[in-house]
């Protein structure tokens, strides 16, 4: 018997969609888009916005970062606060 094989998320995704995808709100990705940021759109017509699945990834793949933790001697001291005379 063979394993039912994946479902694949639709071709566009809507605003509502992408941002559930990126678990952002949806006016996160209204303001980006206004503002040329964020992942790659589809605009259909004049009105309806549609977002590509792999433009999703690709976006949060490309604005990954990996925290780097610096060794004990790389590390700002902390100034201590002086004691009143």
């Amino acid at each position: 018997m063979k394993a039912a094989p994946a479902a694949s998320p639709p071709l566009l995704l809507t605003p509502a969609m992408a941002a559930r995808e990126l678990s952002l709100n949806v006016q996160t990705l209204s303001n980006w888009r206004a503002s040329g940021r964020g992942p790659a759109f589809v605009r259909l017509g004049n009105a309806a916005i549609r977002y590509r699945y792999d433009d999703l990834v690709e976006y949060a793949s490309e604005n990954s970062h990996t925290p780097r933790v610096k060794p004990p001697e790389e590390r700002k001291k902390r100034h201590t606060r002086k004691p009143a005379r």
